[in-house]
């Protein structure tokens, strides 16, 4: 980190520097291979692209947005549009996370 930018850092207030230090961790992870499948995964799994209203049952509508709020955490730490969001949970299924009898053939 750049000297003018250390001080600038310690003068902020603490949530600022607890929210700056998760945004940068969020980051390092991100820019890793293992990193990037883990996000990818992990977006897919909360269906941003799905609708999350369940006709008849409140439960499973707060379940799925519950699960989209993650998603959106995510792509707001590490500065994701709509389409790249869209981009990296569809890359989710490109990677054969586990070995499985179907991802072998």
């Amino acid at each position: 980190m750049p000297l003018d930018i250390a001080r600038r850092f310690v003068d902020l207030p603490r949530e600022l520097k607890a929210r700056y230090t998760r945004a940068q961790d969020y980051r390092a992870v991100h820019a890793t291979e293992p990193g990037k499948r883990m996000i990818a995964d992990l977006l897919a799994f909360c269906g941003l692209e799905r609708d999350p209203f369940v006709p008849g049952a409140a439960d499973e509508t707060a379940y799925a947005l519950g699960k989209q709020r993650v998603a959106r955490r995510i792509a707001a730490m590490l500065n994701l549009d709509e389409r790249e969001i869209m981009r990296l949970a569809g890359k989710a299924f490109d990677y054969p996370l586990y070995d499985t009898e179907e991802n072998s053939k």
